[in-house]
């Protein structure tokens, strides 16, 4: 064999384990809370002098997908999120995540099986009991009962064909189907 075909050999078995390499060097979060907390910890903390604080409040598998959302809460009681990317390790990347005073916010999540609507929210008084949700400028709604707990995750999968999956209009409701204005700080 030449040199040139030895070269070229051996030039494709790097490439592959060069993206191998790169893939599980991304992909390092265990799927436990301690993991999560202290991954998303490290990535809120980038660029910041003083260290992030955060406490992990649940996870949500989206269905049979490869995306998981973390609710966390900020030490002055605000709310955040996280979306993870499960690798083919079977180790977690964050994607994307957030935090705010909105009282429920709403993110449009990609997954390998599609777009999922999702909805993170506090409930401190469990006043929420039900919420209807207007997405884009389409006409797709969906309604949800909302969990019991001061905090809550609710997802839901859009439809293939739904074109934006901005929220247009969200709707709040007490025990007695009345609407409750969300208080935004």
């Amino acid at each position: 064999m030449s040199k040139k075909w030895s070269l070229l050999l051996l030039l494709l078995l790097l490439i592959p384990v060069g993206f191998a390499a790169n893939h599980f060097n991304q992909y390092t979060i265990e799927d436990t809370g301690a993991d999560i907390e202290s991954a998303l910890i490290g990535w809120q903390s980038k660029g910041n002098s003083t260290e992030f604080q955060l406490k992990l409040i649940s996870t949500e598998q989206l269905e049979n997908t490869n995306s998981k959302i973390v609710l966390f809460e900020t030490p002055d009681e605000n709310i955040g999120y996280a979306h993870l990317i499960k690798g083919w390790n079977g180790k977690y990347k964050i994607n994307v995540s957030g935090w705010g005073t909105n009282m429920v916010s709403y993110h449009d999540v990609k997954t390998d099986k599609g777009m999922y609507g999702v909805f993170i929210g506090k409930n401190p008084k469990a006043e929420i009991k039900q919420m209807t949700a207007k997405l884009s400028k389409q006409d797709f709604d969906f309604s949800s009962v909302v969990p019991e707990g001061k905090q809550f995750i609710i997802y839901k999968k859009l439809p293939a064909n739904l074109k934006e999956a901005d929220l247009l209009e969200l709707y709040l409701y007490d025990k007695n189907g009345k609407e409750i204005i969300p208080l935004l700080d």
